[in-house]
């Protein structure tokens, strides 16, 4: 009697991954299959992780790496992240956690808050609409006002949420961390539009209150 091997899956949280953290995933890939790591990103079959800096894009939402004997698949993409090995035995499952474990270390959120944040920010954004109406409804056009004020503090959050689950929940920058610019000049524009919306909703909020 023989036992077959059996699938290691794992759906990870948002990743946010950098070329050391690739580089560290193909040795411990390397180590274990016969063949050798394929690395893929977009359309562009890579022969080292080195050749990333090559890519125009400053981060990719869309990296496979894999490998045979046993089989072997990452998949770093803008609507999920996921690691299978066809393979569990103990020098598979060793490797299986390790890589794991490297890519939870980036991952901003964990997975139950990223599903439960969009829930309940869906919710909230609802509820706060619903307020503002009410309202409307019984003649308090001043808290009214407010209230759909308030959807757009909401709406950040909801946003956050749908963004990073939708649209990029797994990104891998083209250079190392060491090399990324500072989080205020990666956001400028952000931060900018944001302080131009809050002033802007304040100023006319201000106006509204004083012709009500």
């Amino acid at each position: 009697m023989k036992r077959t091997p059996q699938h290691l899956v794992l759906d990870l949280p948002p990743v946010r991954a950098f070329p050391q953290d690739l580089r560290q995933i193909c040795s411990l890939i390397a180590s274990l299959a016969s063949e050798e790591v394929q690395i893929r990103v977009g359309p562009y079959l890579l022969d080292d992780v080195a050749e990333m800096t090559e890519l125009a894009e400053r981060q990719v939402t869309d990296v496979i790496i894999q490998a045979h004997h046993p089989g072997i698949w990452i998949a770093l993409c803008k609507s999920y992240a996921r690691l299978e090995f066809d393979d569990d035995s103990p020098e598979a499952r060793g490797v299986f956690e390790m890589t794991a474990d490297v890519l939870r270390k980036r991952a901003p959120l964990p997975k139950w808050v990223v599903e439960s944040s969009l829930i309940l920010s869906s919710v909230l954004l609802a509820l706060v609409f619903c307020l503002g109406i009410a309202l409307l409804l019984v003649g308090k056009y001043g808290p009214a006002l407010w209230a759909f004020v308030g959807l757009l503090g909401v709406a950040a959050p909801f946003r956050y949420a749908y963004r990073l689950r939708n649209e990029c929940y797994a990104v891998v920058f083209t250079t190392d961390r060491t090399e990324q610019p500072s989080f205020l000049v990666r956001h400028k524009d952000d931060i900018v539009l944001a302080i131009i919306s809050a002033v802007t909703g304040a100023i006319v909020t201000l106006l509204i209150s004083k012709l009500l």
